[in-house]
């Protein structure tokens, strides 16, 4: 019957086309397998993949590129840093050259012309102020002098209660102030080089202190004497001034001079 014959025909292009595709599915299979086969095979647990020869042979290589590579390491270390090249101190290390002797001749055995001409002005020059301060003593006792003198005339009014006629005890006493005074400011300006001249100085400072001090009671118990003129309290006023009313008498300022002074003789 027709209907047969188609459905045969169609059955056997089926069964074609299967086997076909078949024989392509094993082709593949076929060579997947080649392939595999083709691989090492794996290693079994506990074999070492690479022979013991080659191991020991990588690792020897391994050793010696590192060594090579610490060689050059260091070998550029000390071409930059150069150990052996001695550097200057740190700035703050380096100490200052000692300049205390620049300029120092040195000792001089013997002094030369210049500085014999030097020390012979120096000597000079001593000599000089050594005379100026001699003078200023015998100017201090010839000042004390004075004022022991002036002093007996003060004693006398005391004792007559009055003036004489035509006393002039009064200038004399301001003249003797003046002089000490004028004797002070000298021993004050001398300029001395010496420091012993200057000690010597200070000590002539202080004795004409004194007479400068005797010298002004004195001045001013003559300048109270005429105030009080034919008055009954003239002579005690005058005594009170002479006994140092505000401070050293005197006859006091004179018992300090004369001890001073005599010491130094």
């Amino acid at each position: 019957m027709p209907v047969v014959g188609a459905f045969d025909g169609d059955a056997e292009g089926l069964l074609d086309q299967t086997s076909a595709r078949e024989e392509a599915r094993l082709e593949k299979l076929e060579g997947s397998h080649n392939l595999i086969s083709a691989l090492p095979p794996l290693p079994k647990d506990g074999e070492n993949s690479i022979p013991s020869h080659e191991y020991h042979v990588r690792s020897q290589l391994l050793f010696g590129s590192a060594l090579a590579a610490l060689a050059l390491i260091g070998g550029m270390t000390l071409m930059i840093t150069k150990p052996w090249v001695k550097s200057p101190p740190p700035l703050q290390m380096r100490e200052d050259a000692d300049t205390s002797m620049d300029g120092f001749p040195g000792e001089l055995s013997h002094l030369t012309s210049q500085d014999l001409s030097a020390e012979d002005d120096y000597q000079g020059e001593i000599a000089i102020q050594k005379a100026e301060l001699e003078e200023a003593y015998q100017q201090m006792g010839v000042l004390g002098g004075k004022l022991d003198d002036a002093y007996e005339k003060m004693k006398e009014y005391l004792a007559l209660g009055q003036k004489r006629a035509g006393d002039d005890s009064t200038s004399n006493a301001l003249e003797l102030r003046d002089e000490a005074d004028h004797l002070s400011e000298n021993i004050e300006n001398m300029a001395l080089a010496a420091p012993d001249l200057k000690g010597l100085r200070e000590r002539y400072r202080v004795l004409v202190g004194y007479l400068s001090g005797a010298a002004q009671v004195l001045s001013r118990a003559w300048i109270k004497a005429d105030q009080m003129k034919g008055s009954q309290e003239a002579v005690f006023l005058v005594r009170s001034v002479l006994e140092g009313e505000d401070g050293y008498s005197f006859e006091e300022w004179m018992s300090l001079f004369k001890n001073a002074y005599s010491s130094m003789e």
